[in-house]
């Protein structure tokens, strides 16, 4: 800050802007930090640092792929989809986004178009994710989770 400038950057996720079976706990955290950032990008303004967000879909590594042993029916039959990124390909657009100066950086088209749908038109994209949550539901012989926390 002595300098004033620079720059803060926080890895989100999808689940920042929206929920998803299953993830409580997980989608709560991004939540939270979504609007830390938030609050950090005004403090921060009379001091030159700017503050970026990164949004990804799931992302191919290590985590994930572990995190797939235990995802619920339920998640997979939404999250299936929603396209996979690279990891290499989450980096290079996290930092063409600082490089532009964007808050709220969201890689992908398809990763774009969800989260419009998400914001703008909250009733529709709950419509589609709820029927195949639903669908998932019927299908599955598992209870829901009694605690999103067992699956983060």
């Amino acid at each position: 800050m002595e300098k004033k400038s620079g720059h803060i950057g926080f890895v989100s996720s999808v689940l920042g802007l929206m929920g998803l079976f299953g993830y409580s706990a997980y989608a709560a955290s991004k939540h939270a930090m979504n609007g830390y950032a938030e609050c950090l990008r005004m403090d921060l303004l009379p001091y030159n640092v700017t503050v970026h967000m990164v949004f990804p879909p799931d992302t191919d590594t290590p985590q994930h792929t572990e995190e797939m042993k235990s995802m619920p029916a339920e998640t997979r039959a939404v999250a299936g989809q929603i396209t996979m990124m690279q990891p290499d390909q989450v980096a290079y657009e996290f930092l063409y986004g600082i490089a532009t100066n964007q808050f709220h950086i969201t890689p992908s088209f398809n990763n774009k178009m969800t989260m419009w749908a998400v914001r703008h038109l909250p009733q529709f994209s709950r419509f589609f994710i709820d029927r195949d949550i639903r669908r998932a539901s019927v299908k599955s012989s598992q209870p829901p989770p009694a605690t999103a926390a067992a699956h983060v």
